[in-house]
This record gives C-alpha cells, sequence and structure tokens, in this order.
C-alpha cells in the first residue's frame, strides 16, 4: 500500500506542477513514473495469475481458449516477450492513451485533478490492474469518445469494436452516439429533468422495483447462474449506492446542469459518458453484474470533472464540488485497502524482480 500512495502523491504533484508553462513536460514524467512502476508489477490483484493461465492456454488452439478473439490474438503476439513482458507493454499503452487524453482535453491548471481523480478512486487506476481485459476496452473507449464529438463516426465505431473484441461488455459504448442524438431531440432542460426524475424514482423505490422487476427476470429467463448478482442488502434511500456516489452525484450534476452549454462540442460525449453512469449506477445496488458496465461510462470523469470544474464561474461551489470529491475519495481509497473483497491482493505491491521466475 505504501508504494502506491507514495506512487500516487508523487504524480498528482508533478501533475500539479505541469500547469506551469515551462513545467508541461512534467505530466509527461506522470505517466512514464505510472507505467514503469506498474508495468512491472507482480501478483497485483486478484486476477494477476488468472490472466496468466489464460496466456498460457493462449498457447494452444483457439478452440481451448474461452476469452474473446481480440484477447486471445493479443496473448498470441506477445508470446515472445511473455506474460510479464505482455502486461509491461499494455500498461505503457494505456497510460499513453490517458496522456493523450489528458493533454489533449484538460486545461493545465486541472491536470492534477484528473491524474488525482484516476489514481485515488480505486475502480480505475487499482481494479485496471487486476481486470486487465476490461480496463484496456475501457481506455480504448474512453480515447475514441472525442470522435462522437469531432462527427467522425466510423472511427469512433472502429475503435469500439477493437474494444469489443477484447471484451464483449464494451458494446455498450454504443451509447455514446445514442444519447447525443437523443440530447438534441428533447432538449438540455428535458434530458436533465428527466434524468433527475429517473435518478430520484430509482433510488427511492429500488425494493419495489426489485421485487416487481428483478425476481421477475430471475423466475422467467434462464439466468440462474447469475443469480448471486441478482441481490442486494440495502435498499435505504442514498446508502444503497454509497453517500460517496450520492453526493457526487448530486454536486457534479448540479455542475454539469450550469456548465454544460459552456462545454465544447468535441468534449461534451465525455459529460454524456458521466451523465449515462448517474443513469445506471443506482440500479447496481439491485443488479451488481453491470457494476462493471457503469466503468465504461464513469471513466469519463477523469476528462468531464475537470471541465465543468474549469468552467464553473462560483467560486464557492467551484471548491466545495473539488474538495468534497477529495475527501469521499480519499476515504474510499482507504476502505478499499482494509475491505475483504480486494484489500488482502493489493496491500503488498510486488515486483517482476521478487518473482520467482519470469513467466
Amino acid at each position: 500500500m505504501l508504494t502506491i500512495v507514495i506512487l500516487n502523491i508523487t504524480v498528482v504533484l508533478l501533475a500539479f506542477f505541469a500547469q506551469f508553462k515551462n513545467s508541461r513536460w512534467l505530466l509527461g514524467l506522470a505517466f512514464i513514473m505510472l507505467s514503469v512502476v506498474l508495468g512491472i508489477r507482480y501478483g497485483l490483484g486478484n486476477d494477476y495469475f488468472g490472466y496468466y493461465d489464460t496466456f498460457k492456454t493462449s498457447f494452444g488452439p483457439i478452440s481451448n481458449y474461452n476469452k474473446e478473439i481480440g484477447w486471445f490474438l493479443i496473448n498470441k503476439f506477445f508470446h515472445p516477450i511473455g506474460f510479464m513482458g505482455m502486461v509491461f507493454v499494455l500498461t505503457c499503452f494505456e497510460h499513453f492513451l490517458l496522456y493523450k487524453i489528458v493533454k489533449r482535453h484538460i486545461p493545465p491548471r486541472w491536470y492534477w485533478f484528473a491524474l488525482f481523480i484516476y489514481v485515488f478512486y480505486y475502480n480505475y487506476m487499482l481494479i485496471g490492474c487486476t481486470m486487465m481485459r476490461q480496463f484496456l476496452a475501457m481506455l480504448i473507449g474512453l480515447y475514441a469518445m472525442e470522435s462522437v464529438g469531432e462527427k467522425k463516426w466510423i472511427r469512433y465505431i472502429l475503435l469500439s469494436l477493437f474494444a469489443f473484441l477484447i471484451h464483449k461488455s464494451s458494446a455498450a459504448l454504443l451509447l455514446v452516439i445514442i444519447v447525443p442524438e437523443l440530447l438534441k431531440i428533447v432538449g438540455k432542460k428535458f434530458f436533465f429533468i428527466g434524468l433527475a426524475i429517473v435518478l430520484v424514482v430509482v433510488v427511492s423505490k429500488a425494493e419495489l422495483i426489485y421485487e416487481y422487476v428483478v425476481n421477475y427476470l430471475l423466475i422467467n429467463s434462464d439466468v440462474n447462474a447469475f443469480q448471486e448478482y441478482f441481490t442486494s442488502k440495502n435498499f435505504e434511500g442514498v446508502e444503497g449506492i454509497g453517500i460517496r456516489q450520492s453526493v457526487i452525484i448530486i454536486l457534479f450534476f448540479l455542475l454539469l446542469f450550469r456548465n454544460f452549454d459552456f462545454i465544447s462540442e468535441k468534449e461534451k460525449p465525455y459529460c454524456l459518458s458521466v451523465m449515462i453512469s448517474f443513469f445506471i449506477i443506482p440500479f447496481t445496488f439491485f443488479l451488481s453484474i453491470i457494476v462493471r458496465l457503469t466503468w465504461y461510462f464513469s471513466i469519463a470523469e477523469i476528462v468531464c470533472y475537470p471541465l465543468v470544474v474549469d468552467k464553473e464561474k462560483n467560486f464557492l461551489l467551484k471548491h466545495i464540488a473539488v474538495m468534497v470529491y477529495i475527501v469521499f475519495t480519499l476515504w474510499s481509497f482507504l476502505v478499499f485497502f482494509t475491505g475483504e473483497t480486494y484489500g488482502d491482493y493489493f496491500i503488498d505491491f510486488k515486483t517482476i524482480f521478487s518473482a520467482p521466475n519470469f513467466i
């Protein structure tokens, strides 16, 4: 944990000083540090060795392979340098994409906030270290979003198809094309009001929705294998999706409503993607199977939140939003390391140089 904390603080500080004109290169240095340190990780996360087993399977015929064809071909391509080599190269590639996104879309004075979101909100950098396949698809999808703003539909579809060949769940990225068209049809005011109504209804009536919709699906469809994902222990209002999520959704929903018109067309797909995640998140407290689906859209926070904070003219509201995000995210970061689900798999940071042998 200490290694991760030191790394995170260092890259956020580098990104902060990169706002100054003669120090822009520090942003690149921050991403190089992330690439190298995370690229040489060993055994980090609960799926690391599972991916190694998958890598070994790729030496056989494709008929014995149970993952998407894109991931099979990527594993095949990296046979000459081994699994550790693949992890290093893919980590560098992912951070190169993220560097390009941040450099291209984030005002320099908010570089540090974008990096903070990425490294301290555990659903991104840390979980990305364990769910290698989906995280690669997520970053390809994030990189592709600017194509929607530029109306380069073919480029977006091709990049989304590439992501789909790596992880089928990335098919959800097609919503990034559909939602902007819906916004044009209904208008900004009705779009935001409609989303707000859905959020309030789903949060307040979660138990009712669970009983009459989810139970119906379980009884009348062949989803018994996924029954464990259709459960919830808590339907008590905002507690179901967590205090952190609830407060941040409310604050940044307000900022988005106030500043959406000032966001450039090129960047609006990132903000719309975050709003898609706002819509999905309340459903995750009784349909936990779609949690990972949310991440394809919520990862756009890295671009959206710094943008809306930068556009906000109310000094107090702007800084309250940033401080609330920081406090709640640091708290959830600590909970992540002390929790039962992932804590044991991330508490010790090891490198490939401590491995018994290179794999």
